[in-house]
């Protein structure tokens, strides 16, 4: 009897842990590429010489741009971990979760602080250009998407 599972020919569709792999491969990389972006324009805006963004507001102990600072470096550990725990396979499934979702955590609860004070204090002011304020939207709510997506990958990659 011929099994036609088995022929090379007939049956060559990928496994479906190919697939997976796959789409988990790009998640990660498409995670990845975003919290490079948000890291180099967080660390670019925070040395920028903007009044706007170099100036303390009432509602918050620090500038903008320090908060901005704090972000590229919140973002850069976060990539470190994510790129040295990412391709090491020899630790176990549970420390690699936990040292890379404690970053992310601390990001997450960041980035609302940063949209709670900053953004009420800067949106509809006019005191600050366009641009900045545009930027500081899409940095809010596109890091929590971010984020929050990136938290279930290592979630589900541990199941």
């Amino acid at each position: 009897m011929y099994d036609s599972e088995f022929h090379p020919l007939i049956y060559s569709s990928p496994s479906p842990s190919s697939c997976k792999k796959w789409i988990k491969f790009f998640i990660y990389l498409t995670v990845m590429l975003c919290m490079i972006a948000f890291t180099i324009t967080d660390i670019i805006y925070g040395c920028s010489s903007t009044p706007c963004i170099n100036q303390t507001i009432q509602s918050a102990p620090m500038s903008l741009g320090a908060w901005f600072q704090f972000s590229g470096m919140i973002g850069c550990i976060i990539l470190v971990f994510a790129i040295a725990f990412g391709c090491c396979w020899a630790i176990p499934p549970s420390l690699h979760l936990i040292l890379n979702i404690i970053p992310q955590i601390l990001m997450f609860s960041w980035l609302l602080f940063g949209n709670v004070v900053y953004w009420k204090s800067y949106y509809g002011n006019n005191t600050c250009d366009n641009g900045i304020i545009a930027y500081l939207m899409v940095r809010f709510y596109a890091g929590f998407l971010v984020i929050i997506i990136s938290v279930y990958h290592e979630i589900k990659s541990y199941d």
